[in-house]
This record gives structure tokens, sequence and C-alpha cells, in this order.
């Protein structure tokens, strides 16, 4: 009966000051049964997906995905202003009492190719 909110970052974008993140994407409620089966789908997207996309002469840049568990259902998630310069952990204080704890991360790598 648990739901979990998952965000996706990129914590390597350019002209990006130290705790700030270029961000992709934003799920609430999912639904732990689904979760559980690898599906996303049942969330409400608070922000939409925004492919992997390094600029040139950048580097590796990490993806990260980070899923909180939720206290209640069916919550209202702080929809960003902005996806670049994005205040990650100001954002997560500002859904004050929404988020549990973090419960699972994963990153992937990417650069840029001709």
């Amino acid at each position: 009966g648990k739901q979990y909110s998952l965000v996706m970052v990129d914590p390597d974008a350019p002209n990006h000051k130290e705790g700030q993140y270029w961000l992709h994407w934003i799920i609430a409620n999912i639904k732990g049964s689904d979760l559980k089966d690898g599906n996303i789908s049942s969330g409400d997207q608070v922000i939409g997906y925004h492919p992997p996309g390094p600029p040139k002469g950048t580097g590796e840049h990490r993806y990260i995905f980070l899923l909180f568990e939720q206290h209640h259902t069916n919550i209202q998630l702080t929809k960003p202003e902005t996806r670049p310069r994005f205040p990650l952990a100001k954002w997560i204080s500002e859904q004050e009492g929404l988020f549990c704890h973090l419960v699972a991360g994963i990153q992937f790598r990417v650069q840029f190719e001709e």
C-alpha cells in the first residue's frame, strides 16, 4: 500500500554551482506494487521526462535516480520552476512531511558522442 516518488537529476551539467542540478524527471505517487513489477506509469508526473543529452566537450555526466518513500498516498509535490540549476536539497526540504526517507538510488554515465 505504500507509494513512492522518483527524481532524476544530472549533477554534472555545465555552469551549475555545487548543489545545483539539471532536473530530468519527477514522478510522485508510484504504487509500491507497480514499482515492484518495474512499472512506474501509475505515478503522477510532476515534471515530464527529459532524456540525457550531455553537451559536446563536457565529458561524462552522471544521471542519478533517487527513490523516496512517501509518508502518505496521493501527495502533491511542488513543481519546480525550472530544470536548470535545480536546487535538489532545497526542493526536498520544501516538500516537508511528504517523504519518509530515501530508499534507493542508482546512476549511469553518458557522454556526448558524434
